[in-house]
């Protein structure tokens, strides 16, 4: 397969006519598009998983006071949370629609296959200085 980048706004278009015939996004992000209109298959993979980061500049964090930087930290988390939830749920939503759609067919792709086909490229990544943190990503994604 062929990759090609192509801007968002003009995915649909670009499925509709042909140009690609294929695309990479979240169920929601399907969703709101309406890509599943003119990209007949959702294979399910799960072998991506992408954060947000809760950032705040040193500046800000000076201003702050230090009970109230304990509070702002405890709400990030439990947002985090509330957020991972949501989006669980949402994805069971998404996902039973398009099983039910006579119009969309959803597979389970081999993940066990890709992760095999991937182990040499994980392993790299863990022996750099940061390969710590590779282990904390995997493990973060898990739960």
């Amino acid at each position: 397969a062929a990759t090609q980048q192509i801007a968002f706004g003009e995915l649909y278009i670009a499925l509709q006519q042909g140009v690609v015939d294929g695309q990479e996004n979240p169920l929601a992000n399907i969703s709101s598009a309406k890509l599943h209109e003119v990209n007949k298959y959702i294979s399910l993979l799960g072998h991506k998983w992408e954060c947000t980061p809760f950032l705040m500049s040193q500046i800000s964090v000076r201003k702050v006071k230090a009970n109230e930087l304990d509070i702002i930290k405890a709400a990030a988390k439990e947002a985090g949370v509330l957020q991972r939830k949501l989006m669980i749920e949402t994805d069971g939503t998404l996902l039973a629609a398009y099983r039910a759609n006579a119009n969309v067919v959803v597979n389970q792709a081999d993940r066990a296959a890709f992760q095999a086909a991937t182990t040499s490229v994980v392993e790299k990544w863990k022996a750099k200085p940061f390969g710590e943190f590779v282990g904390k990503l995997a493990a973060a994604a898990k739960n």
